[in-house]
């Protein structure tokens, strides 16, 4: 039952459902399915790779894409290692991109190519000239000459396994969410793992959710509603259709 996750960090809710229902269709992008077993061994394999790139505990990992299903193979990977998340808009113009990244102190972000007709290479690779504390861009879905892609990171990782990482669910920071800053600069809310974990056991019952039932995931995973979907659809065994932007038809 879900009363045996608390505790729990965010990444040990994948291992846990990918033991007791590893065939199960976890997700569904409109050309890729994933069983849960799929996703916690790609989710191995990124951690892998990021730790070989120098990503440890506590380190800030920001996360600029929009609603793929790599964004959740991020996040679980990010957790699983103690690093922490921190989604941003796809939306964002540079200064606007610049100011997460640089009161975060994001070591890595992960971006797509472009989205929302913004080029993000050209955008963080002229925040990266600026900013000492980026020390890697990851594309994701393409690949760039110099840098380390998120399919570059998943071939590595199968040669290492994850090193084992204690979490303190209680204090070790899970994410980082931005607010819109309508009154002034956009502040970073700290979330623990206990917090995400908690807030999707006691939402549970609210929501009604029964093993095998599909939940759609239409809202932007850079928003906090989106970052929940990502941690409940796992820790209640149900399946995410994933839509990349949303469409009422």
């Amino acid at each position: 039952m879900l009363a045996s996750c608390y505790g729990l960090p965010v990444s040990a809710l994948l291992d846990k459902v990918s033991n007791t229902s590893p065939e199960n269709e976890a997700i569904y992008d409109g050309v890729r399915r994933l069983s849960f077993l799929d996703l916690a061994e790609e989710m191995n394999e990124l951690a892998s790779g990021l730790t070989q790139i120098g990503v440890s505990p506590g380190d800030r990992v920001a996360v600029c894409l929009p609603t793929w299903y790599e964004f959740i193979t991020i996040v679980y990977a990010v957790a699983k290692i103690g690093a922490v998340v921190v989604p941003y808009n796809t939306r964002y113009r540079e200064n606007e991109a610049e100011y997460i990244i640089r009161d975060s102190e994001a070591k890595v972000v992960f971006f797509s190519e472009v989205t929302d007709s913004i080029n993000h290479l050209s955008q963080l690779s002229s925040i990266k000239e600026r900013n000492s504390t980026v020390e890697h861009l990851i594309p994701v879905r393409f690949e760039q000459e110099g840098l380390v892609s998120y399919s570059k990171l998943l071939q590595m990782g199968k040669s290492k396994d994850v090193p084992e990482v204690t979490i303190n669910v209680q204090e070790d920071l899970f994410a980082i969410v931005y607010t819109s800053g309508t009154t002034g600069f956009p502040k970073g809310v700290m979330i623990t793992h206990h917090n995400m974990v908690t807030v999707g056991i006691n939402s549970f019952e609210v929501n009604g959710f029964e093993k095998g039932d599909v939940i759609l995931h239409c809202a932007p995973y850079f928003h906090v509603m989106g970052l929940g979907a990502i941690v409940r659809f796992v820790l209640y065994e149900v399946k995410a259709v994933i839509l990349e932007s949303f469409n009422a038809k």
